[in-house]
């Protein structure tokens, strides 16, 4: 964003405040202004990642409902930085406990819904 702001000056750029969110509920409605909005499109917006709170670490959104390949079921706690510390593709792991995946399992992963 810095280097538009530089291209393009600060009058190409309007800040404004599009929602106030209680701060229990800022990740679920960062994820839903994503969606939306489209912004993490590289040809839409700036965000670079598609996942609220990615790649942060104390705010990081809690997946719940993946089953590791022992067959354990485990919370994770910001998923992009999960998979990037256990050698995991982020988009596969983020396809398959969204029900965007057309596998059912990743490198053995599973996510809840899939297993019936």
């Amino acid at each position: 964003m810095q280097a538009a702001w530089d291209k393009y000056g600060e009058s190409a750029f309007e800040i404004v405040i599009i929602e106030l969110v209680a701060a229990p509920k800022l990740l679920q409605k960062e994820q839903e202004w994503i969606e939306r909005t489209r912004c993490a499109e590289r040809k839409v917006g700036f965000n670079i990642y598609s996942v609220a709170g990615s790649p942060g670490g104390a705010r990081a959104r809690v997946w719940e409902g993946f089953i590791d390949p022992g067959g354990n079921e485990v919370s994770i706690v910001n998923l992009y930085d999960f998979c990037r510390r256990h050698g995991l593709d982020f988009p596969s792991m983020h396809r398959l406990a969204s029900g965007k995946s057309k596998l059912k399992s990743y490198k053995g992963w599973t996510w809840r819904e899939n297993n019936g």
